[in-house]
């Protein structure tokens, strides 16, 4: 269907407001294109006080249609667009687990039950900002309510280039500034206290949690083949999330660093003739979930041992590991590539077959050697115990 040509539409003054009236192309759901009567309120005779002001309003929306750039607009509603988006986009950009069920929440408990029948070119900045107010007034978090909006700007841009809309209503869009993280670590003696009273293998994941700094998930789903003893190096391939095993979000996720030479002695005597597959394994052979973890194993210790959960409590070791670091003035460089919150530009391609040692830098290896000598120093574990016996042995009862 051909564009219509220039228009200027019409203006009457109704019950003693300006109203505007146009044809507008629309596209319907099943691709085809049909010309459609459009009307608004341009505002009060109050806010216009005449006609040729009003029509000026008028002139302004009408202004994209008589573009010569002007494409017909899709008549389509967020819920629609949530269907196709979730399930051409959803399965792609996202992974199994952790971001899916993240992102569905989003769209299934936020989303939809907010835009569910607007059409997506109904959607303004306006709109948006009176959402990001409710649900700001029911009590949600500033973090939660920025995650949502992020879930909807990623498929607005998905929207973008399948030009089912041309507008950009998060632009200008205002968010409330996130407050400082306030997650408090523990400190070294409730560390050293936490790790003491644990058993195996709880407690070379304990150790492994506070020497490193890794996050939580990463220590629940470490591999065997990731530990490197000659060269005393750990490398972070992937993670845990909500049971599955999934990659790092992002490149700063990969990363390899330092052991002390002391955890490396006990890993090599705790993973005997192990080499390849999870440290810690379930019944299932799945590896350990963090929230089973922080259940079934830290809470019931530290109820025990009288020591206050931090945080995300097993979170509180990874806060701990930073907090000695910058105490003892540990590089930023290498404490930001440990704790994996920067690239460390270190790429599988450039690992020669020698090994991994010539990737590991003197500060590294001191900051490592650092929790070594103060994790070995009071538990001298003896990972040939019975109690201590590989975790190819035992399992968590999860």
């Amino acid at each position: 269907m051909a564009r219509r040509r220039y228009q200027t539409g019409s203006v009457k003054l109704i019950g003693g407001k300006w109203r505007g009236r146009w044809r507008e192309d629309v596209v319907l759901a099943d691709g085809t294109v049909k010309r459609v009567n459009k009307k608004t309120v341009l505002g009060s005779k109050e806010a216009f006080k005449t006609k040729r002001l009003a029509q000026r309003e008028l002139d302004l929306i009408l202004a994209p249609i008589n573009s010569v750039h002007y494409r017909p607009t899709h008549q389509l509603t967020f819920a629609e667009f949530a269907r196709r988006w979730s399930e051409k986009i959803k399965p792609i950009a996202y992974k199994i687990g952790g971001s899916q069920a993240t992102v569905g929440r989003h769209v299934k408990g936020k989303l939809i039950p907010a835009f569910s029948d607007i059409e997506l070119k109904d959607i303004t900045t306006e709109v948006l900002q009176s959402y990001v107010t409710d649900l700001l007034k029911s009590g949600l978090s500033v973090k939660y309510v920025r995650n949502v909006i992020s879930t909807m700007s990623a498929m607005w841009d998905v929207a973008l280039s399948w030009e089912y809309v041309t507008h950009k209503p998060f632009a200008e869009l205002l968010l409330p500034e996130c407050e400082p993280s306030d997650a408090e670590p523990y400190s070294a003696e409730e560390v050293i206290k936490i790790v003491q009273a644990a058993t195996e293998p709880f407690q070379t994941f304990l150790w492994i949690l506070g020497e490193s700094g890794m996050r939580p998930a990463e220590v629940c789903a470490i591999d065997a083949k990731y530990i490197h003893i000659a060269d005393r190096v750990i490398s972070v391939r992937q993670s845990e999330s909500l049971g599955h095993v999934v990659k790092p979000k992002t490149s700063a996720g990969h990363r390899d660093f330092a052991i002390s030479p002391q955890l490396a002695d006990h890993l090599r005597v705790f993973l005997g003739d192990k080499k390849e597959g999870f440290l810690f394994v379930s019944r299932t052979g799945r590896p350990w979930r963090e929230s089973k973890v922080v259940e079934k194993r830290l809470n019931p210790l530290l109820r025990r041992l009288g020591i206050k959960r931090k945080g995300l409590a097993l979170n509180g070791f990874r806060h701990f590991n930073a907090t000695e670091m910058d105490s003892r003035n540990v590089p930023v460089k290498t404490r930001q590539t440990r704790l994996g919150h920067d690239d460390p530009r270190m790429t599988l391609g450039m690992r020669s077959k020698s090994g991994y040692t010539h990737m590991i830098g003197e500060d590294d290896r001191r900051a490592a050697a650092m929790f070594g000598d103060m994790f070995h120093e009071v538990l001298c574990p003896d990972a040939s115990k019975p109690e201590n016996a590989s975790p190819h042995q035992m399992s968590l009862a999860f």
